[in-house]
């Protein structure tokens, strides 16, 4: 898609409920906040080499809960790096 629509430059992840607690009870699980910090070295490093390949710069962001329950259950450390 970034190659595609060039006018994106980056990518919002919306994952406001890890661990579940959602609107939906049936989803979520204790793996959320490890699958949160995978997901986003991944995608870092897949904008990184699309970056390397086309020289444009791309962000990548996310919206978490601010609940200090949620935050908890996310490595934001490992997710950063």
């Amino acid at each position: 898609m970034l190659k595609q629509y060039r006018f994106f430059d980056g990518l919002d992840i919306d994952w406001e409920f890890p661990g579940g607690g959602g609107a939906n009870a049936a989803l979520g699980s204790e793996q959320d906040g490890e699958g949160f910090a995978t997901l986003m070295i991944d995608l870092r490093a897949a904008l990184n080499a699309l970056s390397a390949e086309n020289g444009r710069s791309y962000e990548l962001t996310a919206v978490v809960s601010g609940g200090v329950e949620k935050l908890a259950k996310v490595d934001c450390e490992q997710a950063a790096s």
